[in-house]
């Protein structure tokens, strides 16, 4: 499949290939750009075929490419519609971050407001659960696999700062558990426990690499100038030592891609699996750090991340600005707006999160509840 990439033909339009590849849905903010890329009538036609060119898909899967066309016809009826008083609302700028971040005048370029971390109230599934014992999400779902960043709160747009500068953020959400090491502390607690709408992509699929190097491709193609960021994993992890080497292909290929994430995976684990793809991992990561900044959780060593209940836990970690109060110097609204985990000058240092995922629910709503059923 690689060499047919560079046989690929040309794309004449990248702002229409990047919206072919991100859009989901039709915003007000969009639509005069929706109105400008479909003034050829041609145009879903002829980015469906160079689709088809790029990925090589089976049968089976040439269904993504008849949904992404169908949203089009769909965005292009939608277009004669009239703005009814609560869409037009809606063309005020979102603003992302906390809620104490809107109200200090900090914006961040992600569409959707976050909620503050409350470490006290996560909740994790009991011991028995079927997903823990099944090794698998709560939510199981299927769609394209790079979404842009602007789509997470905790994201945003674009790289604001730092040497990444203006490229363009997207991240990959395969399924927690189903690719995870079950050293992982947070097996049970994770936060993806309350992440119902992640679209989770299934790693086992057959043809899911072909799809993610066809889509890595055109985001290449469509962010020649800035280049782009793919956060690796928003849920899951690195789950075979041929996936890192994917990854170092990818990185090899396309020269304006950056990636950033963290892993559980330790290059000294005890399960010899697990010991391998750390070990490849950090390999890629001292051979490539400006490209490939991908830190080890749950310990206090070189690039690095702790989870910790309380900011009094973090020692000598420096807690993520993200979840910093809005009224300190630290604090700042999304990942967009910091890039700590892949500066250079931080790599030796630790990060510590506060713990966040689904929440437990208050006493005095078990006390409320207890009253009504008697």
């Amino acid at each position: 499949m690689a060499d047919d990439l560079h046989h690929a033909p040309d794309f004449d339009d990248s702002a229409m290939l990047e919206q072919m590849v991100d859009a989901t849905r039709i915003t007000p903010g969009e639509r005069n750009r929706f109105q400008r890329q479909l003034a050829a009538k041609s145009a879903k036609e002829e980015v469906a075929a160079n689709l088809r060119v790029v990925a090589k898909l089976k049968p089976e899967d040439r269904e993504r490419i008849d949904t992404w066309i169908a949203y089009w016809k769909r965005a292009t009826r939608e277009l004669d519609r009239p703005l009814d008083p609560m869409v037009a609302a809606l063309k005020k700028p979102w603003v992302g971050g906390q809620g104490a971040h809107r109200k200090a005048g900090k914006q961040s370029s992600a569409r959707f407001a976050t909620f503050a971390a409350e470490p006290e109230r996560i909740a994790a599934l009991r011991g028995d659960h079927p997903a823990l014992e099944e090794a698998r999400t709560l939510f199981p779902s299927t769609d394209r696999l790079l979404v842009g960043g602007h789509n997470n709160a905790k994201l945003g747009r674009a790289v604001e700062k730092g040497r990444w500068a203006k490229a363009a953020i997207y991240h990959l959400t395969l399924e927690e558990r189903a690719t995870c090491p079950r050293s992982c502390p947070q097996w049970a607690g994770c936060y993806g426990n309350a992440m119902h709408m992640a679209r989770r992509h299934d790693a086992r699929s057959e043809n899911f690499l072909d799809l993610l190097q066809a889509e890595l491709w055109i985001l290449a193609r469509a962010h020649r100038q800035h280049g782009f960021v793919v956060r690796l994993h928003t849920l899951g992890d690195f789950y075979s030592v041929e996936y890192v080497d994917f990854w170092r292909d990818m990185l090899r290929k396309l020269q304006n891609l950056r990636v950033w994430g963290y892993t559980q995976n330790h290059p000294d684990a005890a399960d010899p699996g697990e010991r391998a793809i750390g070990q490849a991992i950090k390999a890629l990561t001292d051979e490539k750090w400006d490209q490939f900044a991908v830190r080890f959780s749950n310990a206090r060593r070189e690039q690095s991340t702790v989870v910790i209940d309380a900011p009094d836990e973090a020692g000598d970690a420096l807690i993520c600005p993200a979840q910093h109060t809005a009224d300190t110097e630290a604090a700042t609204s999304s990942c967009a707006t910091c890039g700590l985990c892949w500066a250079d000058k931080f790599r030796g240092r630790t990060i510590a999160f506060l713990r966040h995922g689904m929440k437990a629910r208050a006493s005095n709503d078990l006390a409320k509840e207890e009253d009504e059923h008697g």
